[in-house]
């Protein structure tokens, strides 16, 4: 027999039908023979089958099919399929109860049908007696007649690697539950509220703090459980609040009070909206903050009260030292979750990036989109992990410098170029003016990059578009400065000392449009006292910004 494809005109339309050519005598077997030996040396693993219920008799199957399943072709071909591979009933697939109906139902529909992906593990060439854990997904193609189209004459079996989507799930699964993990330890409950179909979905602490089981909460709880939770003198402040960060995109910080039956709670809510044109989602954090509530206000109390003996006052004064230093403890606890997360998030990335290059094979247009936003989403979360990561190593004193002799010119002029293309595309000019010379400094190239990038990506995003931003770098009197100034919204008096706060954000006309976590100027800050230099700020509203790093020989 022949197999080719040929393409036919219906009412209009262009159609691809996969047509086989039956031969009409044994006498043209070795002209036939001859067609079908590149069959088996075809790289995929492929099994012809005769479209005839019950037998399914197998016609030709490639050589690695036949080396998947440890095989010979010789005791394959010619065989009914289930005579052959007496397990195949076995294998489920959606919508038919085993491979047998899965035949039928091509034959049927005349549609190729994917099945689901089962693992069989080949043996490992490194390691004698061991096996490589693989994944497969089976897809079979009808081959229709070549004179009666309709009719199904062959099916065509065709299984391909799933092994690295699969595991890439998993690694994506055990980020997911690290997560989980961290998050419970740290009894800081989690949440996602869709904006449209109002629902919150949230981890076990957020159902311990509003009165709800675990299972509940993840399967998902309508958003007015919650609000009627809530201390009715605080309904309206959240809501309103709430209203607020979905019309703005901006993250919001309250505190308010639950009432779980008799006991009221002090809760910290942290959130932002994720707008995509799928969804609306409002997702962030709770933590129960009664008990530092409870004592700011004792501490308050004993400051008014003079009747409060100095004994109380120093019980009180030591409990406050012991929850400053949970508080040190939960820096550390971030710090070594995010170390944690970063492993598998990259190794997702990794596996994510690898099947949509094609590595796993072809993949349809569903997958791809699917597979797309699954590393957007992992890329985002890798950005969110290196942030935290560094503002935790900064509050504990980890964020240690490797001091080395570099060029501070060149480094300067390279987040110059890099930075470049995005200015540009901001509608920003970019001013950049070098010494003519090397000039060598003692430090930690990463990190005093990694301050100047913040630097610049600051004055881009506070810049109107036509606005400049002007890079210099001089040296005087053995003191190496290196000015980004821009011509953006200026800084107000009253904002300076907070520009160098964690997670602190200035409003002004492009705060909300700028975004940002609020830790870019507090890393910078940090990074040029471990250098022993300093970073000064001048400004005027409405004129711009003058952010100036000093480095000390």
């Amino acid at each position: 027999m022949n197999l080719k494809v040929s393409r036919s005109v219906r009412k209009g339309t262009v159609r691809h039908v996969m047509t086989m050519k039956l031969l009409p005598g044994r006498n043209e077997m070795g002209e036939a023979a001859a067609s079908l030996n590149v069959f088996p040396q075809l790289p995929e693993r492929k099994l012809l089958i005769k479209a005839e219920s019950p037998e399914f008799v197998v016609e030709d199957m490639t050589n690695s099919y036949a080396e998947m399943f440890s095989v010979k072709r010789s005791t394959v071909v010619g065989r009914p399929y289930f005579s052959a591979f007496p397990n195949s009933t076995d294998q489920a697939t959606p919508g038919t109860t085993n491979l047998q109906q899965a035949f039928q139902l091509v034959i049927r529909t005349r549609k190729p049908l994917i099945q689901h992906i089962f693992r069989h593990d080949l043996p490992n060439p490194d390691k004698p007696g061991a096996f490589t854990e693989q994944y497969w997904r089976t897809t079979l193609y009808p081959i229709f007649d070549e004179h009666r189209r309709r009719k199904v004459a062959h099916i065509l079996q065709v299984s391909s690697s799933a092994t690295l989507e699969v595991l890439a799930s998993r690694e994506l699964e055990e980020a997911r539950l690290h997560l989980e993990e961290a998050l419970e330890a740290g009894k800081v409950g989690s949440w996602s509220w869709d904006v449209d179909t109002q629902v919150v979905v949230g981890n076990a602490e957020l159902a311990n703090i509003f009165g709800t089981t675990a299972k509940q909460a993840r399967k998902g709880i309508p958003l007015s459980h919650f609000i009627g939770s809530i201390h009715s003198d605080d309904q309206g402040r959240v809501n309103a609040i709430l209203q607020q960060s979905i019309e703005t995109k901006a993250p919001f910080d309250i505190e308010f009070r639950v009432v779980n039956g008799k006991i009221t709670k002090w809760v910290l809510g942290r959130g932002r909206l994720l707008d995509t044109q799928a969804e609306r989602r409002l997702s962030g954090v709770t933590v129960d903050v009664t008990e530092r509530r409870d004592l700011q206000a004792q501490i308050e109390l004993a400051r008014r009260q003079d009747r409060l003996n100095r004994q109380e006052a120093k019980m009180l004064q030591q409990r406050n030292e012991e929850l400053q230093a949970l508080s040190r403890s939960k820096d550390e606890f971030v710090a070594l979750a995010s170390h944690q997360l970063r492993t598998p998030a990259t190794a997702v990335k990794q596996y994510l990036g690898m099947v949509l290059q094609g590595y796993a094979g072809d993949i349809s247009t569903l997958q791809r989109d699917m597979l797309n936003k699954a590393f957007e989403s992992n890329e985002r979360q890798l950005q969110i992990i290196n942030q935290i990561l560094n503002a935790a190593r900064a509050d504990t004193g980890k964020l240690i410098i490797t001091p080395a002799p570099f060029d501070v010119v060149a480094m300067v002029r390279g987040v110059a170029e890099e930075l470049r293309s995005q200015l540009r595309d901001h509608d920003h000019k970019l001013i950049v003016h070098l010494p003519t010379k090397p000039r060598t400094i003692n430090g930690d190239s990463g990190y005093l990059r990694m301050a100047v990038e913040n630097l610049i990506s600051n004055a881009d995003k506070y810049t109107p578009e036509g606005g400049t931003i002007t890079v210099a770098v001089r040296e005087r009197w053995g003191t190496m400065r290196i000015a980004i100034r821009d011509t953006g919204v200026g800084i107000a008096p009253e904002d300076i000392d907070k520009l160098f706060t964690k997670f602190s954000r200035i409003h002004n006309q492009l705060s909300i449009k700028a975004g940002g976590s609020g830790i870019g100027l507090y890393l910078a800050s940090e990074i040029i006292k471990l250098h022993g230099g300093t970073l000064g700020v001048s400004s005027r509203v409405g004129k711009g910004t003058t952010f100036t790093i000093e480095l000390h020989d």
